[in-house]
């Protein structure tokens, strides 16, 4: 499976989300143009997840690999964003729970490997 549809997906997620945090924070005191601008970019991002989404689930063999990839890196993108734009902190029990998501995105992802290269 090739999994970059799904770490775009999971991309273009995070940054959606970010400009949908942008336009709606109230520390952001911006103008109505500027305002449109980041729900019409929001909207055009997450159009890109989804059909970038689409394109990994139609490339998986499985939807929960597509879904999982996608998925944890929109999560660590979220978080690499909220720290780069918002200044947000995370703890390191936050961090030893994503560390747990991705051993068990490898887990999944070489099973389902390992799974193709048999049949």
């Amino acid at each position: 499976m090739k999994i970059q549809y799904a770490i775009l997906s999971g991309c273009f997620g995070a940054v959606g989300g970010a400009f949908g945090k942008l336009c709606s924070s109230s520390n952001v005191q911006a103008s109505l143009i500027i305002n449109l601008l980041c729900i019409l970019a929001m909207i055009s991002c997450n159009t890109c997840c989804m059909t970038f989404f689409v394109k990994a689930l139609h490339q998986s063999n499985s939807s929960l690999v597509a879904t999982i990839i996608s998925s944890s890196f929109n999560y660590s993108f979220s978080a690499v964003l909220g720290f780069l734009i918002f200044d947000e902190m995370t703890s390191l029990y936050w961090w030893s729970g994503f560390l747990f998501i991705l051993i068990g995105l490898v887990l999944i992802v070489s099973e389902d490997n390992n799974k193709s290269k048999i049949n």
